[in-house]
């Protein structure tokens, strides 16, 4: 997802500096039209010609009538009219590159929380691998796998932690359940399930990892495009 939102946030900046440099363009012909109209009244000012009698002979002015007439409607610079529509593709480009549908699973690491305080002191982070969910009536079940990478330390008693938010971010529910495997080893791997009782609509959730004494324990998202949810 976070891939996606850069390209299309990076497609529409593209966008949006092309059409500024055509909507740029066009303001400088139409500066050069306009100057060019503005030399050639000037010039016309500058020829002499006879005196014009001001009425006809026969005494009627003509063309009173039309002095309060309507005119014909200014038409809009096209330069203006390309930078509308500029902004309105990027604008549509961006709402269709942010709009998410159905619940979203995100991992805590790489949901803009906080550095999380790791277990062991220079330790490598746990590896998110997978991520699912079902949703039910009155409950959300996640499942997944973590792995605990080769060169640390051996981790037990891991307790995975999931959080769910509703349709104005607000937080609706939250549980915890163990993983699977009691100890994991260095380069180990354990599924983990997490029930989380919930009523109303769920919109994403949070998955984070905790030791037996509650410490949280650092993670990466490792997850391919296969293993993420709700994508």
């Amino acid at each position: 997802m976070d891939t996606l939102l850069i390209t299309v946030t990076g497609l529409s900046l593209a966008m949006a500096i092309g059409m500024g440099f055509v909507v740029a363009k066009l303001l400088r012909e139409e500066h050069q039209r306009s100057d060019a109209r503005v030399a050639a009244l000037t010039g016309m000012a500058a020829v002499q010609v006879d005196d014009l009698e001001i009425r006809p002979a026969n005494g009627t002015v003509t063309g009173v009538g039309e002095l309060f007439t309507a005119g014909q409607p200014r038409s809009v610079p096209r330069a203006q009219l390309l930078a509308v529509g500029a902004l309105a593709i990027v604008a549509v480009v961006l709402l269709l590159g942010l709009k998410s549908s159905g619940v979203r699973g995100d991992s805590a690491a790489a949901a803009g929380a906080p550095p999380a305080e790791s277990v062991a002191a220079g330790a490598p982070p746990l590896e998110l691998l997978s991520l699912h969910h079902t949703q039910h009536t009155r409950s959300i079940v996640i499942t997944g796998h973590v792995q605990n990478p080769r060169g640390s330390t051996p981790l037990t008693h891991v307790v995975a932690t999931a959080m769910v938010f509703g349709v104005d971010g607000t937080v609706l529910s939250s549980a915890r359940a163990p993983v699977d495997f009691t100890t994991m080893a260095p380069g180990d791997e354990s599924p983990f399930v997490v029930t989380v009782p919930v009523l109303g609509e769920v919109t994403r959730y949070r998955i984070g990892f905790r030791s037996a004494d509650d410490r949280v324990i650092a993670h990466v998202d490792r997850r391919t495009p296969e293993g993420f949810a709700g994508r």
